[in-house]
């Protein structure tokens, strides 16, 4: 296999506004009594999504590829620029594919013989 004509595209920027958590509660109104198990917060945070694009080369043999991954930006980044929170994105995607490729290998690994002969 040979990578060739790798295309990283300009990140899609998106800002998510904080969510406020909302904490547990009981209330009891004469017979019904209402739980509320509640939810985490989320801070305010960006989102990077980048399209990414590439020829797979096998001898004469040639397969274009082409997805989309997400990156959760730096959480320091809310107050910088655009430009400066899609670099500091685009720093993790190697250390994410990296991940993502051993996480497929054990996926897809056969499973051990629990019984060895």
């Amino acid at each position: 296999m040979k990578i060739e004509n790798l295309k990283v595209g300009y990140g899609s920027i998106t800002f998510y506004k904080e969510i406020p958590p909302i904490p547990r509660s009981r209330k009891t109104t004469g017979n019904v009594t209402v739980n509320d198990e509640g939810r985490p917060g989320q801070p305010a945070h960006y989102r990077a999504t980048y399209l990414i694009s590439f020829d797979d080369k096998q001898g004469t043999l040639n397969q274009q590829n082409v997805f989309s991954l997400t990156v959760l930006a730096p959480e320091d980044s809310r107050d910088a620029p655009y430009s400066q929170v899609e670099l500091e994105a685009a720093k993790r995607l190697p250390k994410m594919l990296r991940q993502l490729a051993d996480a497929i290998e054990t996926e897809i690994a056969p499973p051990e013989d629990e019984n060895p002969s």
